[in-house]
């Protein structure tokens, strides 16, 4: 059993702030799969957010349904394992634009300094996502990514059904200032929490997960 967490929304530093508050409140396993959607975001949130995961967790398995780019790809310099499923893709970071340069440089040394978490690169992998790639917007789907990591697979039966009871299935990366985070910890008695733009109520209610009846704490809900 793992700690799961759902996390669609750009990379910011609300966002860090309320995962953060999350994991300081309910880890309970050494095992982590965070479903990762996300297209835009601050590189150094990501940054930070990447080395917040590992600080919590000794495995780390990204799990991708749809789409992760931008700065969420910091997030899979430090994952164990990358789990593809029909529509997962991920992209480079950047290209070789002269323009970027400066960019280029960070984002070498941040993708440098994660892998201190995780040897999940191939050789040259960094190089070819910060500028070996035409576009930004090319997609790496699972075919291209064995090229990249080591620790590639598919999603598994259990993947898929988590994914299906989320918006049936068909979920897009949310642009903007929405926001959904889930973290469902894998012990009965840990703290689940909820942060979300998609409307609901706040406080508290209960949710059915594998151990049973929990109850869920709605961190924020809406739009500050």
């Amino acid at each position: 059993m793992k700690d799961r967490i759902y996390f669609n929304s750009p990379i910011t530093y609300e966002t860090n702030f309320v995962l953060r508050q999350m994991l300081e409140s309910g880890v309970s396993s050494d095992d982590v799969t965070i479903m990762l959607v996300s297209e835009e975001g601050d590189y150094n949130c990501a940054y930070q957010m990447a080395k917040m995961l590992r600080k919590h967790y000794e495995y780390v398995r990204v799990l991708l349904p749809s789409r992760c780019k931008g700065a969420g790809m910091l997030i899979t310099a430090i994952a164990d394992e990358l789990a593809f499923d029909t529509f997962g893709e991920l992209g480079p970071v950047s290209t070789g634009s002269q323009v970027e340069a400066g960019k280029n440089e960070m984002l070498e040394h941040y993708f440098t300094m994660l892998q201190e978490f995780a040897f999940n690169f191939r050789d040259h992998a960094i190089g070819r996502l910060v500028t070996g790639y035409p576009s930004e917007h090319y997609a790496i789907d699972l075919r291209e990514a064995k090229k990249l990591f080591f620790g590639i697979d598919e999603a598994t039966e259990a993947d898929r059904e988590w994914i299906k009871s989320i918006d049936n299935g068909f979920i897009q990366p949310i642009h903007g200032n929405g926001a959904r985070i889930e973290f469902y910890p894998e012990g009965p008695t840990a703290s689940i929490g909820l942060y979300t733009s998609s409307g609901s109520r706040g406080g508290m209610y209960i949710v059915e997960t594998e151990n049973g009846p929990r109850t869920v704490e709605v961190i924020h809900v809406g739009r500050r």
